[in-house]
């Protein structure tokens, strides 16, 4: 890029650089196989990318349920 870099830019590499944080989590072989099975299943690359969807995809499904719960409990008699 020629010239000075949009402010725009700048912000969004910057939140993309500081929102993430390492974690180290041991695995066991269980745990490795079932991170190769997503990994094939969804065509992720890497196995940090295979942990970030499970627990994306088992978020997203526990809403579902807590959602549905609500309804069930607030709908009349």
């Amino acid at each position: 890029m020629n010239g000075p870099v949009p402010l725009l830019y700048c912000m969004a590499f910057c939140s993309t650089q500081t929102m993430r944080k390492r974690t180290t989590i041991w695995l066991d072989d269980a745990d490795r196989a079932a991170l190769a099975t997503v990994r094939e299943r969804y065509g992720v690359a890497t196995d940090s990318d295979a942990i970030r969807l499970a627990l994306r995809l088992l978020a997203e499904s526990q809403r579902g349920s807590v959602e549905r719960a609500s309804t069930k409990r607030d709908a009349p008699l």
